[in-house]
């Protein structure tokens, strides 16, 4: 048995079994979100795959969908699964084919030889719009089908893995909304032979304009010989409802990403374990890409990494520690102009505004002497909070001007800081 990388969904199927074809489905819903979606799989549980791509969107989306840019959270009682997170793919074995249209024996041939190279452990295969490469063979549609689909679970049995297929169903229809499917023409088939079909259908959005956030709450639905088998809650996000380098938080969002820069923070420890020679080693640490950006999964340089990270986590600490009662965040990360943390109330008035930093010695270029004269000149609606955190090594010994007693300034030791991150 192969993990999912969804607890819920391994619970409901008892996991992916060697030799068995699955299916993989959009119902009602973008055929993009099944690509997405079963991106995620592989990204979860780092397995390597074999991954056939039929997207007829721009390539672009494509690309998107390899970045982990869209991921899939299911719910339980409408609390998160504290366990899985954000995927990512740079230290995947993924051999990403995009071809809007293709044979199923050119795929077929394609798998075999690659695996030579690379051993895979499952495949994901978009038959939309696949077709067979002698189709006079064939009398009417579902004999094709019935070709296509009998390809793709010999090629499950011979080398033994889970094979799933991807499609859009235009023609499966909910005779029984959520209990039945009604199979026509090309879908008997897939239905009658498949382990599952794992149907994702969609049952409402939520839209945001002005956090630009699209988000959807989907219903992923398990079936086996037609019937309904279970029923999950399924969340859809994006990287940039997560990393906004301007946006809104709440504590659950400030939870998330606290785990997801803990785990940039280990694929690139995991990246300089393989350097053996300490020239490579400093060489790649100062001019090199051997890091990763906290706000996605591309490549960046490590001191990049290293300064963006404990300022994200700082202002993650401070939300938690100062204003645990609170609802809404506003950070400013990166090069992004603006104060570093606004917090508000329900109503979006400011009750807080806070700069934050890191640094080995606060007195450092005199930062933290810069940031409290900046917030006691700065015009704040009365009775908002003005306030710096800070994290060093040494508490700085702030020599005090008329007026400084405006900004409270609160310090965390390194040791204190450090172990709220291991949490």
């Amino acid at each position: 048995m192969i993990s999912t990388g969804f607890k819920a969904l391994d619970a409901a199927i008892g996991g992916l079994k060697k030799g068995k074809l699955y299916g993989l489905a959009t119902f009602n819903f973008d055929h993009v979100a099944a690509e997405y979606f079963a991106l995620n799989m592989v990204a979860n549980i780092h397995a390597p795959a074999f991954f056939h791509s039929s997207i007829k969107a721009p390539e672009r989306w494509a690309d998107a969908a390899l970045a982990g840019e869209r991921f899939f959270r299911f719910t339980n009682d409408d609390e998160w699964d504290e366990e899985y997170s954000m995927p990512d793919f740079p230290c995947r074995q993924l051999f990403f084919d995009y071809k809007p249209a293709e044979s199923a024996e050119d795929v077929c041939e394609k798998f075999e030889s690659e695996y030579g190279n690379c051993p895979f452990e499952l495949a994901f295969i978009d038959i939309e719009g696949m077709t067979a490469r002698d189709r006079k063979q064939f009398e009417t549609p579902p004999q094709e089908a019935d070709h296509i689909i009998g390809m793709f679970q010999k090629l499950a049995g011979k080398y033994q893995i889970p094979v799933i297929l991807i499609r859009r169903y235009h023609d499966l229809q909910a005779k029984f909304p959520g209990e039945k499917l009604e199979p026509d023409g090309y879908s008997r088939s897939f239905v009658e032979t498949a382990e599952n079909i794992i149907v994702l259908s969609k049952v409402s959005h939520r839209i945001n304009i002005g956090l630009k956030r699209i988000d959807y709450d989907l219903d992923l639905t398990v079936f086996r010989n037609f019937l309904k088998q279970q029923r999950l809650a399924l969340s859809s996000y994006t990287v940039s409802d997560i990393f906004t380098s301007h946006g809104n938080y709440s504590h659950e969002k400030i939870k998330l990403l606290k785990r997801e820069i803990k785990k940039k923070m280990a694929l690139a420890m995991a990246e300089l374990q393989r350097i053996q020679d300490p020239i490579t080693l400093f060489r790649e640490m100062k001019f090199g890409d051997v890091g990763f950006a906290p706000a996605g999964s591309h490549p960046e340089n490590l001191t990049e990494q290293i300064n963006q990270s404990f300022t994200i986590l700082m202002s993650c600490y401070a939300a938690e520690k100062y204003f645990p009662e609170a609802e809404n965040f506003r950070f400013s990360f990166g090069n992004t102009r603006g104060r570093d943390m606004v917090v508000s109330n329900p109503d979006g008035d400011p009750i807080a505004e806070v700069e934050i930093f890191t640094a080995v010695r606060a007195d450092n270029n005199r930062k933290l002497h810069k940031d409290v004269d900046r917030l006691r000149d700065a015009e704040i609606p009365a009775g908002c909070r003005r306030m710096v955190c800070y994290s060093a090594w040494n508490e700085s010994r702030l020599i005090t001007m008329p007026g400084d007693e405006k900004v409270e300034v609160k310090f965390c030791p390194l040791k204190e800081f450090f172990d709220w991150i291991r949490e």
